[in-house]
């Protein structure tokens, strides 16, 4: 079942639960209109399905590996990291004046592109300490199994 991104869930909490409509009515964020705000969760929600969503399972079934001291991520990852810095994802709350977008880091845009990318972080780290306990078990394992019995 593929991924499909809950936008008009997010709408609802952003309008109904959050209050947005307050932070959009400040004159900091007066351009963050419910036409803009929908425009950002509907084009976030279509990186979501169509980039990051599908790596995850190459991530799942071929999971980073550490090399000689480098880390290799699985295929995609780099094409899928790309496609969120092409399309400025990265900077969704940083200053417009730097390249940013300029909001606030509760809009679920943010919340996407965050949730994404920690989940990604926290699994590829999982595997990398994994990838080494066992090494380094494995190791002590060898290291024991091939001592020489005690002279009698």
């Amino acid at each position: 079942m593929p991924f499909r991104t809950p936008v008009e869930e997010y709408d609802f909490i952003l309008k109904n639960i959050i209050g947005f409509h307050q932070v959009s009515g400040t004159e900091r964020f007066a351009d963050a209109t419910d036409d803009v705000v929908k425009a950002i969760l509907t084009e976030a929600g279509k990186l979501c399905e169509d980039v990051m969503a599908p790596v995850n399972r190459n991530g799942d079934l071929y999971p980073a590996v550490l090399e000689n001291g480098v880390v290799r991520t699985s295929s995609g990852f780099s094409d899928a990291f790309a496609a969120i810095a092409d399309g400025g994802w990265l900077g969704m709350s940083g200053d417009p004046d730097y390249g940013g977008m300029g909001f606030v880091e509760e809009t679920g845009a943010a919340q996407y592109a965050r949730d994404m990318r920690v989940t990604t972080i926290y699994e590829g780290t999982n595997g990398i300490q994994a990838m080494d306990l066992v090494a380094r078990k494995m190791k002590d394992e060898r290291r024991w199994r091939d001592r020489s019995p005690p002279h009698r």
